[in-house]
């Protein structure tokens, strides 16, 4: 386990995490190098947390905000598990928008089922001005689901894929605890009721983007973490790793998830590790059209979680004022469907 607290930087507090504070950047550098760790070997007997694991973890999440995982295969998320999601996804995505509206979203702020091509704008998310998103969503969690009926196959795998990466976040969880040198168990009071979830994101062919549009606009990510696989298409995520520089692609590591420190996990450090902002860019002009799918977890807590710095990060950094999960959850979400 990793010990020893932060060196101290005393901040005055702020009512939510920083994730706003910073105008686009448009350029695209790269690509990042993302630290990678092999779960195959980063736990010891008894599913102890090896020194070099916690090490590289606490590096990645201060530094760069997200890390890569290797042997998601340990968990069910194997290479011909996930190429049959792919298929099953494909095929939902291909129906007729009619079709597809059978199984439209309950809710808007913690949506379950079918979201409709531009119909939620991240920009408003972050409180920005700009055009809707150019993607089609379909959305699940631990309760509540809406599941298509076509194809017959697709909520078979849905669910097992939500039981497969919820499988794969306990560990993430052992390694975030081993790597802030806290107990295994320090997190188990948020999630005893929490409300983690999935979407499943087709991005069509886009031949005329707006101005200022990205397949998915900048932003950070809500809740403790993300879990994405990682893709080496056109048109995939890209990072601004301090909010302020220009956006990133990253180097694809065949086979493997990246994990996205988000804005909850920010705040328990004081903002000392980083929800670093993202964006789904464009791909290069295409005269055939390019399509990309994509399925990725948000890993939650509890709605009446208080949220506030562990012990050994209240005198560092840039801490947060207190706050309830699903205050700010409802507080960023409830933009999603202003069109601005």
């Amino acid at each position: 386990m990793v010990t020893g607290a932060p060196p101290a930087r005393q901040r005055a507090g702020r009512r939510w995490p920083r994730t706003d504070a910073h105008s686009p950047a448009m350029e695209v550098t790269g690509p990042i190098e993302f630290d990678a760790l092999d779960l195959r070997s980063a736990f010891a007997g008894e599913a102890a947390v090896c020194a070099d694991a916690a090490l590289l973890v606490k590096h990645a999440c201060e530094s760069k905000g997200a890390f890569m995982i290797e042997g998601a295969d340990l968990y069910g998320l194997s290479d011909d598990f996930l190429r049959r999601c792919d298929s099953a996804l494909e095929a939902f995505f291909a129906l007729p928008t009619e079709e597809k509206n059978k199984w439209k979203a309950t809710k808007s702020k913690d949506p379950r089922g079918y979201s409709g091509y531009e119909e939620e704008n991240v920009y408003a998310l972050t409180q920005k001005v700009g055009p809707p998103d150019p993607v089609e969503k379909l959305s699940f969690g631990v309760d509540d689901n809406v599941y298509p009926s076509e194809p017959q196959a697709l909520e078979g795998l849905l669910q097992e894929y939500f039981y497969n990466v919820t499988r794969l976040s306990g560990a993430i969880f052992r390694l975030l605890a081993a790597a802030l040198g806290l107990p295994e168990d320090i997190f188990e009071r948020h999630l005893t009721h929490q409300r983690s979830s999935m979407r499943c994101l087709h991005y069509p062919p886009l031949q005329a983007p707006k101005t200022n549009q990205h397949r998915m606009a900048p932003h950070t990510d809500i809740g403790v973490f993300t879990i994405v696989r990682s893709d080496d298409r056109p048109g995939s995520l890209e990072y601004s790793l301090d909010g302020d520089s220009a956006f990133q692609g990253y180097r694809h590591r065949p086979g493997s998830f990246i994990v996205q420190i988000g804005d909850t996990l920010q705040s328990w450090t004081s903002q000392m590790w980083k929800s670093n902002r993202h964006r789904v860019g464009l791909p290069p002009p295409d005269p055939s059209g390019t399509s990309r799918f994509s399925i990725v977890y948000f890993q939650m807590v509890n709605f009446d979680s208080l949220i506030e710095p562990f012990e050994v990060y209240r005198e560092v950094g840039e801490p947060t004022e207190p706050f309830m999960y699903g205050d700010y959850l409802e507080a960023k979400m409830g933009r999603m469907n202003t069109k601005v």
